[in-house]
């Protein structure tokens, strides 16, 4: 600070009453001459917005070279770079190519999962071996005990766990037992209607029989629904549970066929949290026709869960 004080780059102004100083202020003085370069004005024109395999699908998408400059202009070295909503990862990847050391959140098990992260690989080029994922539980275990503490939090994770194409419904009430909502990549036609919405309920406790019945009759009232997922922390249906009812109501409520798929699908089905876990993924999802991307409503990345949970709990 001396030294910039003796070539005149900070001046001391003194606030004076009745003679005496009461105040005195520093001002630091810029000149053009200590910073090279054209300075930047409010619109930049010289960045071309995202194309070509940086597109990811995400309307709200902005280039990297944009979040580079951001970045470069509001951090100095060491700097931890955080984005609380990071969505597609374009911060968390512009850190990176910028050795910055970055945090991204997203309630999105999709977004922070597997898009961030494939991006993270593939564009930053970084080991996925140094990419830390916390907030998914990591073993069926660890899913119980979240069913059993925290209720809410488990219906998000629980809904992003058995398909990368449902989204919760961050609403918890008068959500007629709807936790959470896709939509098909290509509708189904019945009855001269196209319909494309796929329904799931989740339930962190010991599921009854009328709960099964009433959600049954959910896509019969909702417009555009075609199946529903019912979620549970255990499977139904083990013999001796007391459970079998439950499947035969699954049953009464019949098939569907898509024009993209020889399959038939079931208007009901049962999915347990402990899937999720499973290597296989034929056994790990359900019985569904392909989904939309639920941030993008595109076709989602060639990227599934499958891979980012190999990846990440070594499976």
């Amino acid at each position: 600070m001396e030294e910039e004080y003796q070539r005149g780059r900070i001046v001391i102004h003194e606030e004076r009453i009745d003679g005496k100083v009461v105040r005195r202020k520093l001002e630091r003085r810029r000149y053009l001459e200590d910073h090279p370069g054209i300075q930047p004005g409010n619109l930049w024109y010289d960045i071309p917005p995202t194309m070509g395999k940086e597109r990811t699908g995400y309307a709200a998408q902005k280039p990297v070279k944009l979040l580079k400059r951001i970045i470069e202009a509001s951090t100095n070295p060491g700097d931890v770079v955080l984005d609380p909503f990071c969505g597609c990862g374009t911060a968390v990847v512009a850190a990176r190519q910028l050795k910055q050391t970055f945090v991204g959140i997203d309630i999105s098990l999709y977004a922070s999962a597997t898009v961030a992260y494939d991006r993270l690989v593939n564009e930053a080029k970084m080991n996925d071996q140094d990419i830390r994922v916390t907030g998914i539980p990591a073993e069926y275990q660890a899913a119980k005990r979240l069913a059993k503490d925290d209720p809410f939090a488990f219906e998000r994770f629980a809904v992003q766990a058995c398909h990368s194409g449902l989204f919760p419904n961050l609403s918890q009430r008068r959500d007629r037992g709807i936790d959470g909502r896709g939509r098909l990549l290509h509708p189904v036609k019945e009855n001269g209607k196209e319909k494309r919405l796929i329904l799931a309920q989740v339930k962190a406790g010991k599921p009854t029989l009328s709960q099964v019945r009433d959600f049954a009759n959910v896509i019969k009232d909702t417009e555009g629904a075609v199946a529903d997922v019912f979620i549970t922390v255990d499977k139904i249906g083990k013999e001796g549970d007391g459970t079998e009812e439950m499947r035969r109501v699954a049953y009464r409520q019949g098939t569907f066929r898509h024009e993209h798929s020889m399959d038939e699908f079931p208007r009901l089905q049962f999915w347990h949290i402990e899937r999720f876990f499973f290597k296989t993924e034929h056994l790990r999802l359900p019985k569904l026709p392909e989904l939309e991307d639920p941030l993008s409503g595109k076709e989602m990345t060639a990227l599934k869960q499958t891979d980012f949970l190999t990846k990440q709990y070594g499976r």
